[in-house]
């Protein structure tokens, strides 16, 4: 359950990419949104600020992958077709299930290979990406699908030696260390209005991040990752209420595949590990 909060709320921090885009470049977003971030959680990290960590490489890793994988996909959220993009992230949770099967020991029955295949099935009856060409912009979005497998994996990993909110914290720092580098030559004059979108962003992003990381301490992660295909639902409903997108009828029909294929995941996930 925590992870379908979470898919709804990352679905509304990323529909919020396209909408302030026009104010404010992708990595000033992924920047100040991440500062903000910082802010919010350091209270609860800061508990852990000076002890080592218990898995460097693996904190470090994941430090790395979030930072550029995040810059990576605010670029494709800002010019990419907002539907394609979160279909094509969709396949990170594939990639993750025999990755995770072999790193983490865990076991993926014919089911939920099924269940799977079901609820990627219907993110394409719902977007039908065929209709659109692959420009840059897709390849950005599928360079950082890449990247999120790598991600969920070694949060996955931390999440038994490290805190969520120290876990995340860490995140947010690599995305603002990733961020920098570019901030000069892509800045743009930023009003009050678009701060204030942006910390809400924030705020959204960073909530999802610790139940994220929360979810993965609770639960495997083939097991989790995958119930990610809610946050399709969640895009849809949002382009309906800020955008005026009213969904047709092979959306609502692939929606329910996706929601078929998330329920399915969690009853057949059975104990860990």
């Amino acid at each position: 359950m925590l992870m379908v909060v979470c898919a709804v709320l990352f679905g509304i921090s990323n529909s919020l990419v396209p909408y302030l885009s026009a104010v404010a470049a992708p990595v000033q977003m992924v920047v100040f949104a991440n500062l903000f971030a910082i802010v919010l959680v350091l209270p609860w990290a800061r508990h852990d600020l000076l002890r080592p960590f218990r898995k460097p490489r693996t904190m470090w890793t994941m430090v790395v992958i979030s930072g550029l994988s995040n810059v990576i996909w605010f670029e494709a959220l800002a010019t990419a077709n907002l539907s394609l993009a979160t279909a094509l992230s969709f396949a990170a949770p594939l990639i993750a299930m025999p990755i995770a099967a072999r790193m983490l020991g865990e076991r993926i029955s014919a089911v939920r290979w099924a269940a799977v295949a079901f609820g990627f099935a219907g993110t394409l009856v719902v977007l039908r990406p065929w209709r659109s060409g692959l420009d840059a912009a897709v390849w950005l979005a599928l360079a950082a699908t890449v990247m999120f497998v790598g991600v969920y994996l070694t949060m996955r990993l931390l999440a038994g030696s490290e805190s969520p909110a120290r876990v995340v914290l860490m995140m947010s720092v690599g995305q603002v260390l990733s961020g920098l580098p570019f901030l000069p030559s892509q800045w743009r004059p930023l009003d009050a209005a678009t701060m204030g979108g942006i910390l809400l962003m924030a705020l959204v992003m960073q909530i999802g991040r610790v139940g994220m990381q929360r979810a993965f301490a609770m639960g495997r992660a083939s097991v989790v990752m995958p119930l990610d295909f809610l946050r399709l639902p969640a895009i849809a409903a949002i382009a309906w209420l800020w955008f005026g997108q009213t969904p047709d009828l092979p959306t609502f029909a692939g929606a329910a595949m996706i929601v078929a294929a998330s329920v399915t995941l969690a009853r057949a996930g059975g104990p860990r590990s």
